[in-house]
């Protein structure tokens, strides 16, 4: 992806918005699915794989498993409305964890920016 962030931060940043990324394909898919018989609903996890190498190195981190969608029982008898709701649910969780790590990715680019700035002057 290249956000411009070395070392640690930026290796896990990075894998967080590619697995988040991810994770609000499936759910799309989970919405757009949502009513169709014998449907899988679709899962991305990868919180627990990136707390675990949180103490490792930029290079413990890039070797990483990619995230990967994996398909989950049917929800047989379950109310497409709540199924629905469900997902929204998570859509939104999803694209707020997104835009969080966006900010801090702007606030750090920010903060190099006025660091170059000042040392012109």
């Amino acid at each position: 992806m290249g956000i411009g962030l070395s070392g640690v931060t930026g290796a896990m940043v990075e894998y967080a918005l590619d697995g988040l990324s991810l994770r609000h394909a499936a759910i799309a898919s989970n919405i757009a699915n949502a009513t169709t018989p014998g449907y899988r609903p679709q899962k991305v996890s990868f919180e627990d794989e990136l707390a675990a190498a949180a103490g490792g190195s930029a290079a413990t981190i890039a070797q990483l498993p990619a995230a990967t969608v994996v398909s989950e029982a049917p929800r047989p008898g379950l109310d497409a409305r709540a199924v629905l709701d469900n997902e929204v649910v998570q859509l939104n969780r999803n694209v707020l964890q997104y835009q969080a790590l966006i900010r801090g990715i702007e606030k750090y680019t920010a903060t190099i920016g006025t660091a170059i700035n000042e040392g012109r002057r």
